[in-house]
């Protein structure tokens, strides 16, 4: 019985890992919330968290940024994402920036009509 309790919690836990699941310590929400506080931010979505072996964890997303955003606030911009991931105990962020008005499902379009 002692066995067949340690095997299905590690089982559980493998099973997480291998299917991505976001870590048990993160709270997308709150992570959310305060991606949406930095300035010149408009919009996030696709905001994805998960573990590589239940320690190191990965944080992507695409974030749409203002129309009158330049290079320097773009550069802050992911700074402030970095520095909110790493604080969050990520060990890697993906950050895709979209242009106020530039739609990210146009390539999801462009693979239905390969298929």
């Amino acid at each position: 019985v002692f066995v067949l309790v340690s095997v299905s919690k590690n089982f559980k836990r493998t099973m997480k890992l291998f299917l991505q699941g976001v870590p048990d310590e993160t709270n997308l929400d709150e992570i959310e919330k305060a991606l949406r506080q930095i300035p010149n931010v408009e919009d996030i979505h696709h905001l994805h968290a998960w573990s590589l072996d239940g320690e190191n964890h990965v944080l992507t997303m695409h974030i749409n940024i203002c129309a009158h955003a330049n290079a320097d606030d773009i550069k802050f911009i992911k700074e402030q994402i970095h520095e909110l991931a790493e604080n969050h105990g990520f060990i890697h962020t993906t950050v895709e920036v979209e242009l106020f008005d530039e739609d990210c499902s146009m390539g999801l379009a462009r693979i239905k009509e390969v298929s």
